[in-house]
């Protein structure tokens, strides 16, 4: 008796096999049951001015009694609907039956290669995300089974901040010397909060040194916001520099240049701390 069912059960599989719809009569008789799989998370790993790192993390699930062996992950990339990456992962191993398991696949996002691809996209804040791709099983008896992927996200792009003069106070002037005050304007033009603890500056006043220091102070901008910070000199005329005085006796605008470093923290975890070196120079007018 246990031989004819064995028989018949083989019969029915074999019959299965050879016919078109198969699968679906297997899938019917409960036989096999589809493995199940879907993107859990896109999430962001590592950011740089340079480039995005992300992890994209697949959830398969056998539902079968018997087990099953992953095949290849491919998928495509796509950013502002355009593609930038497209591969495959061979996976490798025994699903086994009733249980899941989590796949991550590493990707990586260079802003640079994709600068000539997208119009304007160094310059946006954000880069809508497009993941498709498929997961590959084995299956006794089916054999190879493709079951397709999709999900959605973005990518934040990290801008420096914009950095203006936005005037020079004098504070006190003598013929021995003078104490100045310069203002300077940050702004944040990226979605998430930006904030420096430190600033190292050089400033040159019509041609002549007037300022080497630091301002240890902790700045932080929300997103979209501006900031001032003001950085103080104080130096003695020379003969060669009395000039100098007379300029700022006269309230007459001054030619500076201004060199400017500090290093960036941001309120996202994945974005590494950005050096943030830059020189501006101009004209300013002196206010008391």
């Amino acid at each position: 008796m246990l031989k004819n069912k064995m028989g018949i059960c083989f019969v029915f599989v074999y019959f299965c096999m050879m016919t078109s719809g198969g699968c679906v009569l297997l899938e019917g008789s409960g036989a096999w049951q589809q493995p199940q799989a879907r993107v859990s998370d896109i999430r962001l790993s590592e950011l740089s001015m340079e480039q995005a790192r992300m992890l994209v993390d697949v959830e398969v699930f056998n539902p079968n009694p018997y087990d099953i062996h992953l095949g290849e992950l491919d998928y495509a990339l796509e950013l502002q609907q355009v593609k930038v990456l497209s591969g495959s992962m061979e996976e490798s191993g025994r699903l086994p039956a009733g249980q899941s398991r989590k796949l991550t696949l590493p990707l990586v996002v260079e802003f640079r290669e994709i600068a000539g691809l997208l119009v304007h996209g160094r310059e946006m804040k954000t880069l809508d995300l497009a993941f498709t791709g498929g997961m590959g099983f084995e299956v006794p008896v089916v054999g190879k089974v493709r079951l397709p992927l999709n999900a959605a996200s973005s990518i934040p792009v990290p801008q420096l901040p914009g950095i203006r003069v936005a005037g020079l106070t004098l504070e006190e002037l003598s013929m021995g010397g003078a104490e100045l005050s310069l203002r300077i304007l940050l702004h944040n033009a990226n979605d998430f909060a930006l904030s420096l603890e430190y600033v190292t500056y050089g400033i040159v006043l019509n041609g002549k040194s007037a300022a080497d220091g630091q301002v240890n102070k902790k700045v932080v901008w929300e997103a979209g916001e501006e900031k001032e910070i003001v950085l103080p000199m104080s130096f003695a005329f020379s003969r060669s520099s009395f000039a100098l005085y007379e300029t700022l006796l006269h309230g007459v605008d001054l030619h500076y240049h201004l060199s400017f470093e500090s290093e960036l923290a941001s309120s996202l975890p994945a974005l590494k701390r950005i050096p943030f070196t830059t020189r501006l120079q101009g004209r300013v007018g002196v206010s008391q």
